[in-house]
């Protein structure tokens, strides 16, 4: 029987440390798919809002132009 007990308490040790090792294994994995859903959210915002990014780009460029053309025009 001291054989058998050990071989129990040897396994429960061995099945302890696996359990161990998913529990960290599941949190790593939660905190990644938490970070993950929320870099999609900034993509897809981005993604959004791009059209608005290139509008206001583009007026900056026409602002640019406008002023460089009004100031060559004063000197």
């Amino acid at each position: 029987m001291s054989k058998l007990q050990s071989k129990i308490k040897q396994n429960i040790g061995t099945i302890d440390e696996l359990y161990k090792i998913i529990r960290e294994i599941k949190s790593k994995d939660h905190y990644y798919n938490l970070w993950y859903k929320e870099r999609l959210k900034v993509i897809e915002t981005f993604k959004k809002n791009s059209d608005l990014f290139d509008e206001i780009n583009s007026l900056k460029e026409k602002l640019i132009i406008k002023i460089m053309k009004k100031t060559l025009k004063e000197e």
